[in-house]
């Protein structure tokens, strides 16, 4: 089983040569590694042009022409891997040297796989580890990763990301389903849905990465305040007026995947997800009006959709008085 690495690098050299160092410290090494770099205008090419010197693994070594943002270097990223399982790389962590064989193993171990995602160490920029892991950051808790285990994340990742592509690998045989990535979608987004879609996603629960918290990266995680996180369990849904961009983003997903609807993992993913789609809107488009308004949300709580799509039917309360 062939394997690829999707680097991806934009003036990154504060941290480059550490991660590549990682890589190279593998108990399994990948068979190739592609880097695209972003136009960077410090000395990253000159570091990756001394690691491919300096290495012995075959390495592809892209300088983009114009800068295309993250999102779009992953995807040239990809599309150049020839490797049967794709590892993203950020150009700012530390990988643990377990970390290919590990998440190999299990792509081996099972061949209805499509994706292998695990839990990270969230450090500082001096790699010092805070309290809590990636997955405690970002929610995914025990209930969520149950939903993962019985094949149900999908339901919750139009609205939520729980998966972090520093800590992802896929299969290539599904690079088809992804080309071209929507804008509208960040790249881990955007694989991460699909893949829980056609193929199985396994979590596994070891800490493969230091991912590193910096002042200067793309994206990183944030700590919520205490009030914050009581806000949140008041209200779990964001605010209707944010549903522009998810209703974007559903839509996008559902142009994508219609015409593969018979490969999809479940038959009733796409209707599902299209009632999820309407649901938005109709929230988003709720009248000012506030009897019409009430009407409209009383038949959404009667068919179950606030509990079932915002998680409590308290966001009825929000949407009548907001």
């Amino acid at each position: 089983m062939r394997i690829s690495i999707a680097l991806c690098t934009y003036n990154g050299e504060r941290y480059l040569q550490e991660q590549l160092d990682s890589i190279l410290s593998q108990t399994r090494l990948p068979d190739e590694v592609i880097i695209c770099d972003d136009q960077s205008a410090d000395s990253t090419w000159s570091i990756l042009e001394k690691f491919e010197a300096q290495t012995q693994i075959k390495v592809h070594l892209i300088k983009n022409n114009t800068n295309l943002g993250s999102t779009k270097n992953f995807e040239k990223a990809i599309n150049l891997c020839s490797g049967e399982i794709i590892f993203l790389a950020d150009q700012d962590d530390v990988w643990l040297p377990k970390k290919i064989e590990l998440m190999a193993s299990v792509f081996e171990a099972d061949q209805d796989v499509g994706m292998v995602f695990s839990d990270a160490f969230l450090t500082n920029e001096l790699l010092q580890p805070y309290s809590k892991s990636l997955w405690e950051c970002v929610g995914f808790d025990s209930n969520i990763q149950n939903l993962c285990l019985s094949g149900k994340l999908w339901t919750m990742l139009a609205q939520e990301s729980y998966v972090t592509g520093a800590t992802m690998a896929f299969r290539s045989k599904w690079k088809f389903l992804l080309h071209p990535f929507s804008s509208d979608w960040i790249h881990d987004e955007w694989i991460a849905f699909l893949m829980e879609l056609f193929s199985h996603v396994k979590a596994i629960p070891q800490k493969l990465i230091m991912y590193r918290q910096h002042s200067k990266q793309q994206i990183g995680m944030k700590f919520e305040s205490n009030f914050i996180k009581v806000r949140s369990y008041i209200f779990p849904d964001k605010s209707r007026r944010r549903y522009k961009r998810y209703i974007d983003r559903m839509d996008n997903l559902l142009k994508r995947i219609i015409d593969f609807q018979k490969q999809l993992r479940e038959p009733q993913m796409y209707d599902e997800l299209l009632n999820q789609l309407k649901y938005l809107q109709i929230r988003y488009n709720l009248p000012k009006n506030p009897w019409k308004r009430w009407c409209i949300i009383r038949q959404q709580l009667a068919v179950g959709h606030y509990r079932k799509y915002s998680k409590s039917n308290r966001m009825a309360l929000k949407d009548f008085f907001c």
